[in-house]
């Protein structure tokens, strides 16, 4: 458990830069991937059956990534195993 513990610290200390610079953007993506699901479902193309895996595929996603934000300094805390959590991390 505490080399689980260890590896989750670094991956997630690591991904503090892709929440200043690729989070925004991913999201973007993830709303005009949405937003081409909708746009299947109003075409008269074969296409339409595909529409709602489109949506759900970017709506995951994009809920993926929002939760994976909200819990992010919760996983740092849990996993830093030292006694005095001086990991300070802000998204502004």
């Amino acid at each position: 458990m505490r080399i689980f513990k260890q590896g989750l610290l670094s991956l997630f200390i690591s991904l503090k830069s892709f929440f200043y610079l690729s989070y925004p953007l991913l999201q973007a993506l993830c709303l005009l991937g949405f937003s081409v699901g909708v746009l299947m479902i109003i075409s008269p193309s074969l296409t339409q059956g595909y529409s709602e895996e489109v949506m759900i595929l970017f709506s995951l996603t994009s809920l993926y990534l929002f939760l994976l934000k909200q819990y992010y300094i919760h996983v740092i805390a849990w996993a830093d195993q030292r006694k005095n959590n001086i990991i300070t991390v802000d998204f502004k």
